[in-house]
């Protein structure tokens, strides 16, 4: 007669150890949110940055036009930013965390 190598019928063993699906897939949508959201602050940044360079060769805008639109743009981008660096900041930790303990098994 055959041995078969299983638990007899009417005995349940413990369960298998399990990932928490959701969690992995919030974390996954949050940490593309960040780098959505990481990759519009650094256009800002640039932008921010760079707007007085790439203006002084304009010689079409006369001085104290190129002063406003230097305020203008550099003020844009600023609020801009305020905007787009706490998001990515703060849903790529909360996504990595999710993630994280998503992939625990319990």
């Amino acid at each position: 007669m055959a041995t078969f190598h299983h638990a007899p019928h009417g005995h349940m063993g413990l369960p298998a150890a399990k990932r928490n699906v959701a969690l992995i897939t919030i974390g996954i949508v949050l940490a593309v949110v960040a780098l959505i959201a990481g990759f519009f602050f650094v256009i800002n940044l640039h932008q921010y940055l760079t707007v007085e360079d790439r203006w002084a060769a304009d010689r079409l805008l006369s001085p104290s036009g190129r002063a406003f639109g230097v305020r203008l743009i550099k003020a844009a981008a600023m609020k801009r930013m305020t905007l787009f660096g706490p998001v990515s900041g703060l849903s790529g930790i909360t996504g990595l965390v999710l993630f994280v303990l998503g992939m625990r098994k319990r």
